[in-house]
């Protein structure tokens, strides 16, 4: 049983590895008759995010890059580059 479980929703807020597993809700009504279902939860583990990079070799050339590595996390993975600028292109 899990404590406070009392709802018709069941919310894990920030899922942890170890919250894995399968889940099992009954319900029982006023006359005592009950169903069950269960689901398995699957939680991914993050990401881990390392990028490395290497400066334009001359002043007003554009050959300076940046090279990123993911590891852990489930793949597919999607990426967005960002520079915090607005309107700016990098």
């Amino acid at each position: 049983m899990i404590a406070g479980a009392n709802t018709d929703t069941y919310s894990l807020s920030s899922a942890q590895l170890t919250d894995a597993g399968n889940y099992t809700c009954v319900v029982t009504n006023a006359y005592g008759y009950d169903v069950s279902d269960s689901i398995a939860l699957i939680v991914n583990p993050v990401p881990i995010v390392s990028v490395v990079g290497t400066n334009i070799t001359c002043n007003g050339l554009c050959d300076g890059t940046a090279t990123l590595t993911v590891t852990g996390g489930t793949a597919p993975y999607s990426y967005m580059w960002s520079n915090a600028a607005i309107g700016n292109p990098i």
